[in-house]
């Protein structure tokens, strides 16, 4: 199934500006897994690899072996980038690329970038590189801007790095003048009925409990519709047993489970009081991709406001709100 794309009209707009008159520093785009950050980041490149005035690359740091997937862009680059990893070992295809990208883009002849806008963009970058090699891999990638591309006197540079990897932002939070963080976030309400309605909803109810337990989350969505057929339980049920179940169980391991019912109630209660054991459990929660930080400024300059019905504090938020609701069962059963 082919799914249409789907508002993001405005981070859409920010970015092809970006792209037009160029960014000082790279942009280091995260959110919760499924928030859409791959389908902007793949339609923006498809709106410019066309364009003879760009030069244009993408690179997918999670594909393993596929060239078609792990790397788009103008030709010429493509080509390169190919040609630089072929017969290469040492790791997947896309690991491979994210390293080869900066070497490439940093040789071109000036003859190939002088007088274009340049974007250079690696999708889900922070797992296949490791959090150890996060921040030497952000350093190149200001590097290429800052200095390699510069002297090839393009019009303009835009460098964009993605991930959902909660982990990272401490690492990269510690250097304020080598990346600008942005926050993409789920879809609005009324474009997540939009995309529901698409997608074949057998109702606006149904719709809408999709949304209070997705948060606007479109893969999640997407996920519901095509492979649980709308079973909104079957789906939940899923969830519970690769996620909340484990998840509890290793809490009640480590005695750690008054301090999980802490943050399943807030969120917030992570930053409130210097607890070693609610610390334990926001790292657990981060590493599982569970929670996310979220006082960061979006694309578009705005901030996520707190939404306790949906698991959404002021510094932290549930990646999906169905995360909450299954912890809180689980707990319920544990006498957590």
């Amino acid at each position: 199934m082919v799914v249409r794309f789907v508002d993001r009209v405005a981070e859409l707009s920010v970015l092809q500006g970006f792209a037009e008159r160029g960014a000082g520093v790279p942009i280091y785009l995260y959110g919760p897994e499924g928030c859409g950050k791959t389908r902007l980041l793949r339609e923006l490149v498809s709106r410019l690899e066309g364009a003879r005035d760009y030069l244009v690359v993408y690179v997918d740091a999670l594909e393993e072996r596929d060239p078609g997937r792990a790397v788009r862009g103008s030709e010429e680059l493509r080509r390169l980038l190919l040609d630089a990893v072929r017969g290469a070992a040492g790791g997947p295809l896309g690991v491979l690329l994210a390293y080869a990208v900066t070497r490439v883009v940093s040789s071109l002849e000036r003859r190939l970038v002088e007088g274009r806008h340049v974007v250079v963009i690696v999708d889900d970058v922070a797992r296949p590189l490791g959090l150890e090699r996060l921040e030497a891999y952000v350093k190149s990638l200001l590097r290429l801007v800052e200095y390699d591309l510069a002297e090839l006197y393009p019009a303009s540079v835009l460098v964009v790095a993605s991930t959902s990897e909660g982990l990272s932002l401490e690492r990269l939070r510690r250097h304020p003048t080598w990346v600008s963080l942005r926050l993409l976030w789920g879809l609005p309400r009324s474009a997540f009925h939009e995309l529901a309605t698409g997608l074949g909803a057998p109702d606006t109810g149904v719709a809408e409990e999709a949304w209070r337990l997705t948060g606007g989350n479109p893969r999640a969505l997407i996920q519901i519709a095509t492979v649980y057929m709308w079973d909104i339980d079957a789906w939940l049920r899923g969830l519970d047993a690769s996620l909340a179940a484990p998840l509890v169980a290793e809490a009640r391991a480590r005695g750690l489970l008054h301090a999980l019912q802490r943050v399943v109630a807030d969120p917030d209660s992570i930053v409130a009081e210097a607890d070693p054991a609610l610390q334990q459990v926001a790292r657990l929660l981060l590493k599982n991709n569970l929670i996310v930080y979220k006082a960061v400024a979006t694309l578009t300059g705005e901030t996520i406001p707190a939404d306790p019905g949906l698991g959404i504090g002021s510094y932290y938020a549930w990646q999906l709100p169905a995360y909450r609701e299954l912890l809180r069962r689980r707990l319920g059963e544990a006498g957590g």
